[in-house]
């Protein structure tokens, strides 16, 4: 058996940066700054930077270890596959694509670290079982509700927002690591939209009179942008009405951004919901593992106060020093790391001092004042906009979106403004008037 590879290859981002290096400039450049720090370069470095950047897009840069990609070999592994011989599963140098051309036997192990959180959560008993599915209620408003902290591979603000307007497995296909301009998925309308790897083979192979072996080849070139195959299928449904071929083509524009199959969706959405479930009625056990297992996007604080408020005791030693996660170590230096700076001491339940959110009915504006759980600074076009999400209370938290902030210091600790909301998912958008502290 071995592990396959993904094959990276340099996007916009990554092309900058080592364009950047090749022109002989190593210093460190925050993502927050590096335009601002391009413009401030000779004309003839940026040119040679946009230049290099240009070359370098799309080009391959390197093999990297797929997550749970594994292949089995009935008579070993072929040596001149081999790229790494040092970890305890081979790695191999090539990817899924190239394994299923080849039908090698693969499988996919999906998200390993939400796996060792929901054994711990159930003593490590072999007793689970994702054959089937069970209706609860209460989770369901849970993730309805948007409460989705700690629970491994859904619990990001982009996620949140998902939960608030579309189904589980839906959200684990348009928001998944990595996934291509999911950025502001959840403020736009899917209905109108091919989703699936599976939907779109079945959409093209019926619409075009074609094998699904056909299909799925276009589906990829679509999925890849390559402009070969999508003229390729323009080309198959010339004789279609103008209106419709267009119609076509946007339903299957979305596959660059967002395909995934059915199978790991579905897998994943199984998954994700045994860790809801037991986040609802095992909190205690819920949270004790998270914090053994888990890493997050979020703030140090937000683990350690939502453990907190469910019954575990962040200052004794209760996670486990053999703890079968590489995180839990790391997890542990983090607990010591949030007490030691006492900026919050967490020795009771109640929420940040200070901290709220108000409605001003008559207006209805927004006032707030919380402490900042994440942070990103997105570029879109010319438009520059920071998304926070923050807490304002216990079990609380809101979206705060300020539009063309020039610099942001990620040292800051909370917000306070106001402002309105933007729709029914309570972004709330920051004019002018807030304060960071």
């Amino acid at each position: 058996m071995a592990r396959i590879s993904n094959h990276v290859y340099y996007h916009e981002k990554s092309a900058v940066r080592q364009a950047i290096r090749n022109a002989g400039i190593h210093k460190f450049i925050s993502k927050y700054d590096i335009d601002k720090e391009i413009r401030s370069f000779p004309r003839d470095i940026q040119e040679k930077i946009a230049d290099e950047t240009k070359r370098l897009e799309n080009k391959f840069k390197c093999y990297s270890l797929h997550c749970g990609g594994i292949v089995y070999y009935a008579d070993g592994v072929p040596e001149e596959l081999i790229i790494n011989k040092s970890s305890s599963l081979q790695q191999i140098r090539c990817n899924k694509e190239e394994i299923a051309k080849d039908k090698n036997f693969k499988i996919d192990i999906l998200s390993s670290r939400a796996l060792s959180q929901l054994y711990e959560i159930i003593g490590y008993k072999n007793s689970l079982c994702f054959e089937s599915f069970e209706y609860d209620a209460k989770t369901f408003r849970m993730l309805q509700q948007g409460d989705n902290i700690g629970i491994t591979f859904a619990e990001s603000p982009l996620m949140r927002l998902a939960f608030l307007k579309y189904d589980l497995a839906v959200c684990l296909s348009i928001i998944r690591p990595a996934a291509k301009d999911a950025k502001n998925v959840c403020e736009k309308n899917f209905e109108d939209f091919i989703i699936f790897d599976d939907d779109a083979i079945d959409f093209i192979s019926k619409e075009c009179g074609i094998s699904e072996a056909d299909g799925d080849r276009l589906r990829r070139g679509f999925a890849k942008g390559d402009k070969k195959s999508i003229e390729e299928f323009r080309g198959i449904i010339a004789h279609f009405p103008v209106e419709k071929q267009k119609e076509m083509v946007r339903k299957l524009s979305n596959l660059s951004r967002y395909s995934f199959c059915k199978a790991h969706a579905f897998s994943y959405a199984q998954l994700i919901w045994k860790l809801a479930y037991m986040k609802c009625h095992r909190p205690y056990d819920f949270w004790k593992a998270t914090l053994n297992n888990c890493q997050s996007s979020y703030k140090k604080w937000v683990h350690m106060y939502e453990a907190r408020i469910a019954g575990v005791d962040v200052y004794k030693k209760n996670l486990k020093k053999d703890d079968v996660s590489v995180y839990a170590r790391n997890r542990r230096n983090k607990q010591e790391i949030i007490l030691a700076n006492q900026w919050w001491s967490m020795k009771s339940d109640e929420f940040y001092p200070g901290c709220f959110l108000l409605k001003e009915e008559d207006t209805g504006v927004y006032y707030f004042n919380g402490i900042i759980a994440s942070s990103q600074y997105r570029k879109f076009g010319k438009e520059r906009v920071l998304k926070l999400f923050i807490g304002v209370e216990r079990k609380k938290y809101i979206h705060v979106y300020i539009h063309n902030l020039k610099f942001y210091n990620q040292t800051r600790i909370g917000i306070r403004g106001h402002g309105k909301s933007s729709s029914e998912l309570d972004i709330i958008i920051v004019p002018d008037v807030y304060e960071f502290f």
